[in-house]
């Protein structure tokens, strides 16, 4: 039994390992290229999901109805992510060029084209959908039928829809996705191995009905690991450039970011006498004040989600796989299950993260003038000349 039990461990922590490389791998390229590495997580989260509840019995009477599942992921990406891939394309045309690769047509037109109709394309993709849904109701299964397409919109919403946001704030620097989500990993990896070593020993009550196996010791100890990880080993990601940075701003000849956010930059706080005694225990407190990066405060924010918050995603996953007595929502990682199995807390956090960006963190225009900057010389060119004839025909406008 122990010897299965060591094995288990083994297996879990080589896996793991592995994935954290590819992880940091993946921090070291492209914004884009991990874009793509997202969506298609996206994608196979979502057939995890989906899919438990396929009756392939039922299935075999309803000719095209998976497919019809699948055209609903297509739409919803679209409607997501098609604005961003268009506006990107520029650049993707720029490299095949550079290999000698030119398309049959006018990329720019197209490009132009296709974000202008943007709204009226998705919705034109929606009906479509929704008429074939309407056209394969078959009364022998209408019952299923109804309940299958309900479960993959509920399925959209929580992978897709959720999801989207970690690439709305990865352009903003991939620091926005190493702390919160990293957050997430280092939560989980210590609930587990606090609750091997201490589980039900002080608490024999479960943490909830749905996770027998989950304990409040592993709860509880996990959440002080990660409040001191994010404290103390934050500031080694600061020191990254690269990773601090939002795209399209990061110098590669000089190797520093050209716009570096006040979050980053170290601050002096000042300490009540009461607790500098206190305080002084966990960091250097020097005549009152001690000198901290500010992030290092929203890490403790992010800590204190994945540690309290984010693990009720899991719970509910939990809880869908009691509901369909399965162990785990697919085989992909050994000793770890399918992407579900790693990704379900992530959701949340992913949620939190950009409300929590966009509102504390932030300035209004800070995005703009992101994307602004990131745009080639003759387009920021250009939108300076329509600005500027817009403002001089808008008197009133300041």
């Amino acid at each position: 039994m122990a010897e299965s039990q060591l094995r288990k461990i083994m297996v879990r922590s080589v896996v793991g390992v592995l994935m954290l490389l590819f992880f940091g791998f993946m921090m070291n390229q492209d914004h884009i290229w991990f874009t793509i590495v997202l969506i298609v997580g996206q994608i196979i989260t979502w057939k995890e999901v989906v899919s438990i509840r396929y009756n392939d019995v039922k299935e075999n009477n309803l000719p095209g109805f998976r497919t019809l599942n699948w055209y609903w992921l297509f739409v919803a990406f679209y409607f997501f992510y098609g604005k961003r891939f268009l506006i990107l394309s520029p650049g993707w045309v720029k490299a095949l060029a550079a290999q000698g690769i030119t398309l049959p047509f006018d990329s720019n037109e197209t490009t132009a084209t296709l974000l202008k109709y943007h709204p009226a394309i998705v919705f034109g993709l929606y009906l479509i959908a929704l008429i074939f849904f309407v056209w394969s109701l078959r009364e022998a299964e209408l019952k299923y039928q109804i309940a299958q397409i309900a479960w993959t919109i509920v399925c959209l919403l929580l992978v897709v829809g959720q999801s989207h946001f970690v690439i709305q704030y990865l352009y903003e620097g991939f620091i926005w996705v190493v702390v919160p989500h990293g957050l997430i990993m280092v939560n989980d990896i210590m609930a587990y191995y606090c609750g091997m070593a201490l589980g039900k020993k002080i608490i024999a009550r479960p943490l909830t009905q749905l996770s027998p196996n989950k304990t409040w010791e592993g709860f509880l100890g996990a959440m002080f690991c990660t409040v001191a990880f994010a404290f103390y080993v934050t500031p080694k990601f600061i020191q990254n450039e690269w990773l601090i940075c939002p795209s399209g701003l990061f110098n590669n000849e000089t190797g520093v970011c050209l716009q570096r956010l006040s979050v980053f930059q170290t601050t002096s706080y000042d300490v009540p006498e009461q607790y500098a005694s206190l305080i002084g225990t966990f960091c250097e407190v020097v005549n009152g004040k001690i000198n901290i990066y500010p992030f290092q405060l929203h890490a403790i924010v992010f800590a204190l989600f994945a540690s309290l918050i984010a693990p009720f995603g899991g719970f509910l996953a939990s809880g869908i796989k009691r509901a369909y007595q399965i162990k785990d929502y697919a085989s992909l990682f050994p000793g770890h299950g399918g992407f579900m199995d790693r990704v379900d807390c992530q959701f949340m956090m992913a949620s939190f993260v950009f409300v929590y960006l966009i509102t504390f963190i932030l300035p209004p225009d800070y995005s703009i003038l992101n994307q602004i900057s990131a745009l080639p010389i003759e387009e920021q060119q250009a939108l300076l000349s329509k600005l500027s004839q817009s403002l001089g025909q808008s008197p009133n406008i300041v």
